[in-house]
């Protein structure tokens, strides 16, 4: 089955909305068995308005306010009275803390935090770019000289900040970036930053080598399974990282061009990263999908130096 793409927001939606309904069955339980409770709470809700009204007035608030509590003690009464708790048709919420919304006051509750953890670790994003973050980018490293143009860095500002947009507002169909440059240049940590972000929202991620995902296509051939290259198509978010590096042959040509036109037709988002200036990449893969990616993808041509030489 495809990927799962429910987000910690809509997870918690649904505990919240389950919680209440099944809260509402046990209350038109009560209700069928125990009748008093019927007007009781029918009571209680004509009180709970007249306080809304009175809320100016509050001798007249506190008169109300006395008879709703004595109201709900004597339900509380007659619950226990027929063997119930007197919280049997409370909602049973997962989180007691945020009530399953997921925030307290404007924080986002530990749970929700967790959901969204639960959501990045269930990615294809290895643990060797857990560091390639947007906070972790940094813009010291490309020459702010400028030689007959713009400087690196500029070129880079902007590009950290068209990445930096698009993982902020990404969703299923978010368009596709390609991303290209020697090596070194930051190519692999920015389409990892955005990665994270995007599964961070819940959304699937899958981060592979084009080598990998060519393997996967033609192990496929022999299996009629699911797997990872169902996922390939399956998945939001598609990072292909690397194009170019493999060995380009017919069937690899075929494999990334079916791959890729497939998900342009159906909308779903793609990072593609390649040390090939776009004239190499038609060169190499033929004019349709050279078509496909210029005329579908936002190029970033990155510059600089190699950062992991610097780093050294």
């Amino acid at each position: 089955m495809p990927a799962n793409e429910i987000s910690p927001a809509d997870i918690l939606s649904r505990r919240r909305a389950a919680a209440i309904t099944a809260a509402e069955r046990r209350t038109a339980e009560l209700h069928e068995k125990i009748p008093e409770t019927m007007a009781a709470d029918e009571r209680m809700s004509v009180l709970s308005y007249e306080m809304f009204l009175a809320a100016g007035d509050a001798s007249k608030a506190a008169t109300l306010g006395a008879e709703k509590k004595a109201l709900a003690e004597k339900r509380a009464l007659l619950l226990r009275s027929a063997g119930y708790p007197a919280d049997y048709d409370k909602p049973v919420f997962k989180c007691k803390k945020c009530g399953d919304t997921g925030y307290i006051k404007l924080e986002k509750c530990s749970c929700y935090k967790e959901l969204e953890s639960a959501a990045f670790n269930n990615t294809e994003l290895g643990a060797g770019l857990a560091d390639c973050t947007f906070e972790t980018f940094s813009l010291d490293y490309y020459p702010d000289e400028a030689k007959g143009g713009r400087s690196a860095r500029d070129v880079m500002a902007e590009i950290l900040e068209k990445c930096s947009v698009y993982a902020e507002y990404f969703n299923a169909h978010s368009g596709n970036l390609l991303f290209c440059g020697g090596t070194g240049l930051g190519k692999t940590h920015l389409s990892a930053a955005i990665g994270h972000e995007a599964a961070k929202k819940g959304y699937s991620v899958i981060y592979e080598s084009a080598q990998k995902i060519v393997s996967e296509c033609r192990r496929a051939l022999y299996s009629s399974a699911y797997d990872a290259a169902d996922a390939f198509y399956d998945c939001t978010l598609l990072i292909i990282d690397d194009l170019g590096a493999e060995v380009p042959n017919e069937y690899s040509i075929s494999a990334l061009t079916e791959l890729i036109n497939r998900r342009m037709v159906l909308g779903k988002p793609m990072i593609i990263s390649t040390n090939l200036e776009p004239e190499k990449i038609r060169q190499t893969y033929g004019s349709r999908l050279f078509s496909r990616i210029i005329g579908g993808f936002i190029i970033c041509v990155f510059k600089g130096k190699d950062v992991r030489y610097q780093k050294l």
